[in-house]
């Protein structure tokens, strides 16, 4: 089994939510992916792949 790559750059600092607003989780996608190109999210029994295409956008499919 291979080692995950490591990602180019450093995750961004979370975003800061405006005072007041209720606080939202965001997590970076080289961060979720560990190095690879795509996630499996499992919801209400089905899995979904996200996955980071050549021009760098998501695709999010059942």
């Amino acid at each position: 089994m291979s080692s995950p790559q490591e990602p180019s750059q450093p995750a961004p600092p979370p975003i800061e939510a405006p005072p007041g607003a209720v606080a939202v989780p965001a997590y970076a996608f080289d961060e979720l992916a560990n190095g690879h190109k795509e996630v499996h999210i499992l919801f209400e029994g089905q899995v979904y792949r996200l996955h980071k295409t050549r021009n760098d956008r998501l695709i999010l499919t059942k």
